[in-house]
């Protein structure tokens, strides 16, 4: 049994579940690793889910936010064979990142596919590396490697969606034990060139890093056609503002900030902002929170908030306060029990985070674009 699982197994750590998050509790404080953590945060970008290090009745307690993503045993029962393939190209380099970091232990990773998170809008694969002190023997990689790809052959067995060639052929090279996960991923990337130009993911792997741009390039062109292009700045500066007002131009060209000193001298007042409205995002009724003051709080509770969210139960009854200072908006998460996220990042209670049209921002497990409204 692998350390991680012994650990579970004898009580030394707590597995805590839900529909937003995974946790483990460590019961002896010792099993922390400091290191471990940091290493973890610094990876989070490279295929790792967001951890979060609180204090539970005076224990460790590791919070991940899985909100986001899904299980890839979930999925697999409605996935098609170019996906499958796509998924077990990004795990496969999940796990190598994992290899070839010195500071980090295939020990402290769970190989169990629910425990394997998926994001469904690219397919990217996030692991739960869980940062605790343990003992790693010559093997472990090894162990682990067997054990996943054990775990996958018998998950792909279940399912007659997947029970196709270039999937038998991929299962075939994990029950060869001398096939590494480097081979894994050089044999995908071979399955996927030989797979129809139609075949979904298969065709996206391989575009080339150009034909991406230029469909990136269109989909911008697009959205200016619809209205959605950013407003233009004046080439010069208007008759009779030189100086400072030429000077924020300038400014503006870099996309680098100016002072609201420079604002409020240019145009001899007090500037006004545009405010904020929040759109629920497949909420189970239409949802828009439009921020009416310049300190809002959301939440369920009618005494304390702005606005009321009754239609989820998740939401704290002061869950978040949108507030607004010299002009840039902040959010802030006032303590709520299941955490305010923004573009998926978890944000620590108290602390106020810049927000901006464009960005989503999550309340327990309810998602909202901001949009910005009139000036």
């Amino acid at each position: 049994m692998r350390r991680l699982e012994e650990l579970i197994a004898k009580g030394i750590i707590t597995e805590n579940r839900d529909s937003m998050s995974l946790a483990y509790i460590l019961r002896d404080p010792r099993l922390f690793s400091l290191t471990g953590y940091k290493v973890l945060k610094s990876q989070e970008e490279q295929g790792f889910v967001h951890c979060s290090k609180i204090l539970h009745n005076g224990q460790d307690k590791l919070v991940y936010n899985t909100s986001f993503y899904k299980p890839l045993n979930i999925l697999m029962p409605g996935l098609r064979p170019d996906i499958m393939l796509a998924i077990i190209r990004n795990l496969t380099e999940a796990v190598i990142t994992v290899k070839n970091n010195g500071f980090m232990q295939c020990d402290n990773v769970s190989a169990d596919l629910d425990k394997i998170f998926v994001d469904t809008n690219n397919y990217k694969v996030f692991l739960i590396y869980v940062p605790i002190c343990a003992e790693s023997s010559s093997d472990s990689y090894a162990v682990f490697e067997y054990q996943l790809k054990e775990n996958i052959i018998k998950e792909i067995s279940l399912y007659p969606n997947l029970a196709e060639e270039s999937v038998m052929k991929l299962c075939d090279a994990m029950r060869d034990s001398t096939v590494t996960m480097e081979g894994l991923k050089e044999l995908v990337d071979a399955l996927s060139v030989r797979a129809p130009e139609s075949s979904g993911m298969a065709s996206y792997i391989n575009r080339t890093l150009q034909e991406r741009k230029q469909e990136d390039a269109c989909v911008e062109r697009a959205g200016e056609q619809q209205g959605f292009a950013p407003p233009e700045l004046p080439s010069s500066p208007p008759a009779g503002k030189k100086g400072l007002f030429g000077r924020l131009f300038k400014t503006a060209a870099k996309e680098q900030p100016y002072s609201m000193e420079d604002y409020t001298e240019i145009m001899g007042q007090t500037p006004e902002y545009g405010g904020l409205t929040l759109v629920g995002i497949n909420t189970p009724e239409h949802c828009e929170i439009t921020i009416t003051k310049e300190s809002f709080v959301i939440g369920k509770n009618p005494e304390k908030a702005d606005y009321v969210i009754t239609f989820n139960r998740a939401v704290s009854r002061e869950h978040c306060r949108v507030v607004r200072q010299a002009g840039q908006w902040y959010v802030v998460d006032l303590t709520s029990s299941n955490g305010t996220f923004l573009n998926r990042t978890r944000l620590n209670p108290e602390q106020p985070a810049g927000i901006k049209a464009g960005d989503r921002l999550t309340l327990a497990n309810s998602d909202f674009t901001v949009k910005q409204t009139g000036i």
